[in-house]
């Protein structure tokens, strides 16, 4: 996200800086508004693509984080059963692994809003 979020930055802050106001009155005057709105347009899609691949990732860190303990505990459950012909699934067994799992959700995603906050500071 640092990498995406730097140019991001750049490219905003690059806009305001394209011409000073005394440039904007000799645009006016020499008539060179097309060649003025066609260097902020561009600008403009410059900076759009960057927050578009920047908002794909968050949404993909979002998406990860919402099915990893979902699909973390449906591998458990396949691999219990699968296991040993033995293991039969009831109630308390489900009831304390998905206990377990909600338990354990909690400090998994805490730990990559971490990373993600060190990722960005970096």
């Amino acid at each position: 996200m640092k990498i995406i979020g730097n140019p991001s930055n750049e490219t905003c802050n690059s806009r305001p800086t394209t011409l000073p106001p005394l440039c904007i009155k000799i645009t006016k005057l020499m008539n060179y508004e097309d060649e003025f709105e066609r260097r902020v347009q561009d600008a403009r899609r410059r900076e759009m693509a960057l927050v578009q691949k920047e908002q794909f990732v968050w949404g993909l860190t979002l998406v990860i984080r919402v099915f990893t303990p979902v699909l973390a505990s449906f591998a458990t459950f396949v691999t219990y059963v699968l296991v040993c012909e033995e293991n039969i699934m009831n109630a308390s067994t489900v009831f304390t692994l998905t206990m377990l799992f909600n338990m354990l959700k909690f400090p998994i995603n805490q730990g990559e809003l971490f990373s993600l906050h060190n990722a960005l500071l970096l």
